[in-house]
């Protein structure tokens, strides 16, 4: 399903909406334009996951190196930090 990205949400997650309701998108950023799959489907929302990203927002990070910042346990890799330098 094709999905378009309205903000985050407390947890980090990206937040959709569809016909059917809701749905959560982890790892994805304001303004995206995604190909995802429903992996949850709970009575008031879903949680998807991505499978391409068809139109970027350009507010991800792409080509993070892996031993690059560490966010503290944070799931998301979107935006830029005042304290980068």
């Amino acid at each position: 399903m094709l999905l378009k990205i309205e903000k985050l949400v407390y947890g980090g997650a990206g937040l959709a909406r569809t016909e059917g309701g809701v749905v959560f998108v982890p790892r994805s950023a304001p303004g995206d334009v995604i190909e995802a799959q429903i992996v949850d489907k709970r009575k008031d929302y879903s949680i998807a996951r991505i499978i391409e990203i068809v139109e970027p927002s350009g507010k991800s990070i792409t080509n993070r190196p892996s031993f690059g910042k560490v966010s503290g346990g944070s799931d998301t890799s979107t935006g830029t930090s005042r304290y980068d330098r």
